[in-house]
């Protein structure tokens, strides 16, 4: 007589099936972390964008040229220029805080070339020796730094003193962000790892855009609301620097979204072998 296997024995070879892998806590902690410093790392890739010297000085150039009226200042005293340069003597712009000196060649451009050439200068020595210079100088428009703080947490950073500090936030960013990278990519397995950091990278930088969008409207609505010449200046340099941290953002969330799509690709690859 044949004896037969049970059949609960047949269902116990092989072992018991593996329960679900449970998400703990720190595992969106790592997610979380990863994308919030992705923002930062958006904020100072843009911060290290805009203190590069050929976009400061160009930015330095727009507010010094409103702030000391230079083109008005060339206009009146474009015979004193044009003589001054002549004799190959120093100009001088009355409040402008920098002394030029000016080939008669160089003026050749007339009031408007001569302004450009002053401004650019001009931008060069802001961004050279930074804005305290400016306020040890008592005569009038010097005085108009320490009555605005706005200028002094918006141009007064384009200098080289704030590249340096944009730098070393840079840096900073960069070295936390990667081993939270790291990090993330091993929360998961296999198709997994890209997915996670993809959400992460992608999360971190819709928020640096919702956050440039945002800060790109408020500038806006301030430039057409405003009538002083220079906040318009500064605003308008607001939507600037904004508009470029949008920019940086997106390419971030771009290349999210590109490593979430190649993982379910991957995914769904791994499924049918």
């Amino acid at each position: 007589m044949s004896r037969s296997v049970p059949e609960a024995s047949l269902r116990r070879i092989g072992g018991a099936p593996s329960a679900p892998r449970r998400v703990g806590i720190g595992h969106w902690a790592v997610l979380a972390l990863t994308a919030a410093v992705t923002t930062i790392v958006a904020l100072t890739v843009t911060a290290a964008q805009v203190t590069q010297r050929q976009t400061a000085e160009t930015l330095l150039g727009r507010v010094s040229r409103t702030l000391f009226e230079i083109d008005a200042a060339v206009v009146v005293g474009w015979e004193d220029l044009t003589a001054a340069a002549a004799a190959g003597e120093a100009l001088d712009l009355g409040e402008l805080p920098l002394e030029l000196s000016l080939s008669a060649e160089e003026l050749n451009a007339g009031p408007t070339g001569a302004a450009d050439l002053i401004t650019a200068r001009l931008a060069r020595s802001l961004y050279d020796g930074g804005f305290d210079a400016l306020l040890e100088e008592p005569r009038g428009v010097t005085d108009f730094f320490s009555q605005m703080s706005v200028f002094s947490g918006t141009a007064g950073r384009l200098t080289s003193g704030g590249r340096t500090l944009a730098v070393i936030a840079l840096i900073v960013s960069l070295c936390a962000f990667v081993p939270l990278a790291l990090g993330t990519v091993a929360q998961g397995r296999g198709a997994w790892r890209v997915l996670y950091l993809g959400a992460a990278l992608g999360a971190g930088g819709l928020l640096a855009l919702v956050m440039g969008i945002v800060a790109e409207g408020r500038f806006a609505n301030l430039q057409a609301a405003s009538a002083d010449p220079l906040l318009v200046e500064l605003y308008a340099i607001g939507v600037d620097v904004s508009s470029l941290l949008i920019r940086n953002a997106g390419v971030i969330a771009i290349l999210g979204a590109a490593l979430v799509g190649i993982a379910v690709v991957a995914a769904q690859f791994e499924r049918r072998v």
